[in-house]
């Protein structure tokens, strides 16, 4: 062996040795020379992994001259079964032919096997009870896909629920995480929904949806068309009142709840079943508003889509026909819409606008109210009429119900110009005044 003084520090590894077949040194070329193995223990009942020693052997030794040594190291009978596996590489872990030599089975000098004894039935019981990695593949594939996820409650639940941490594989799928977590808090699984995390300010993301081959590794990660980041160690859950399954057959129904005319609007959501109608939504209305049987009858449903009126639900129509681009709306239909007289009236669809009609306010809330029909052809002919139906109205009395209808009051009233707009196209709106009688 020579070493150039030109060279870094030359440094020798030694060791002591009490058994001479160890002693591996020769003088002499040897052309089935030894190699070095490192030795680890895997107990898969503890879930641990241990560097044990390094033992010599040669080339063409057969592997399974390797198995009486690591049972005398570790103490066992010497006819225990053992499973071997080499570490290539954490993400490639390979089992070993003990009949083949190390040279076909390609262990090279300082390459590393992993070791762990047969397991027995009662074994492999405990270990698919835990739910542990059974060999040492397993525990590396467990090893590289290791994550910390931090559970948060969502909204409300924050009071009930507390966030805590769980270690989890990226490899688990959402069954086994709602498992985890049901486990940890104990309620059901089948009730756990969870939601990602915007990672710049928090914000909760749409509810993941369940599938059975849908990884933590998916959920975590942002969609390849989103561009917002999603923090990968954290989300929300929350605890339903039903389970995910029976979730799956219902429809969230989002709307607005008109009490008094336009002027208050209260955002409300329920669950109907798919294949429902809006009827559906009337115990929850009756429950959340405090409507009496007899006043179901005057409950009307109607959608907006910018602005304007689009058309009116009955009660029987079908939620699965509700277009989510549109903006439903519910109220109770006043007396004097009840009680008009369709021969010498008609019902307007109302509407807000800046300037001209094409400019609607896409955030206003349209309306239906009562008028007179004088003319069908030219809707500058309509006269606003009250509940009696006088003729010879005046826009002032007409001004007083409109403001009656919508509920504003006060300056926000004073505020407003009526003007009539024909359906056509490209029309121009007739603004009307006190003491006007189109």
């Amino acid at each position: 062996m020579k070493h150039s003084t030109k060279g870094s520090d030359f440094r020798i590894w030694v060791e002591y040795t009490e058994n001479v077949k160890d002693a591996v040194f020769n003088k002499e070329y040897n052309p089935n020379p030894w190699i070095v193995v490192f030795l680890k223990y895997y107990d898969p009942l503890n879930q641990s992994l241990t560097g044990v020693r390094h033992v010599y052997m040669r080339r063409t030794d057969k592997v399974q001259e390797i198995l009486p040594i690591i049972n005398d190291i570790m103490g066992w009978p010497s006819k225990t079964e053992l499973m071997l596996f080499e570490e290539i590489k954490p993400t490639m872990i390979e089992p070993i032919k003990v009949k083949q030599s190390f040279q076909q089975a390609e262990i090279q000098d300082g390459d590393i096997i992993c070791f762990q004894k047969m397991p027995t039935e009662k074994d492999l019981e405990a270990i698919k009870d835990k739910k542990l990695p059974r060999d040492a593949k397993d525990f590396y594939d467990m090893l590289v896909n290791l994550i910390a996820i931090r559970f948060i409650p969502k909204g409300g639940q924050a009071e009930v629920y507390k966030d805590f941490i769980l270690p989890l594989s990226k490899k688990n799928l959402y069954d086994e995480v709602a498992e985890k977590v049901a486990s940890h808090i104990n309620v059901p699984p089948t009730h756990i929904r969870f939601t990602t995390i915007n990672a710049s300010n928090g914000a909760a993301r749409p509810p993941i949806k369940r599938s059975p081959a849908l990884t933590l590794s998916q959920m975590v990660s942002p969609q390849y068309y989103s561009t917002t980041q999603i923090a990968h160690n954290q989300l929300y859950y929350e605890v339903l009142d039903m389970s995910l399954a029976e979730l799956e057959t219902k429809r969230l129904i989002k709307f607005t709840w008109l009490p008094e005319g336009i002027t208050k609007e209260e955002p409300a959501e329920t669950l109907v079943p798919k294949s429902g109608t809006m009827a559906d939504i009337i115990p929850y209305l009756q429950k959340r508003f405090n409507i009496t049987d007899d006043m179901v009858d005057r409950i009307r449903f109607f959608a907006a889509h910018v602005g304007k009126f689009h058309k009116e639900l009955a009660l029987q129509y079908g939620v699965a026909g509700i277009q989510d681009y549109n903006q439903l709306y519910c109220e109770m239909v006043p007396k004097e819409e009840i009680e008009a007289d369709l021969k010498v009236a008609r019902i307007l669809d109302c509407f807000h606008f800046h300037k001209e009609p094409s400019k609607q306010h896409t955030q206003g809330v349209p309306f239906k109210f009562v008028a007179k029909k004088v003319s069908w052809e030219n809707t500058l002919c309509l006269r606003m009429v009250a509940n009696r139906l006088y003729q010879d109205e005046r826009f002032e009395d007409t001004r007083a119900r409109l403001q009656t209808r919508t509920g504003l009051k006060g300056k926000p009233f004073e505020k407003i110009k009526f003007a009539v707009v024909k359906k056509s196209a490209y029309s121009k709106p007739v603004y009307l005044t006190d003491g006007s009688s189109p």
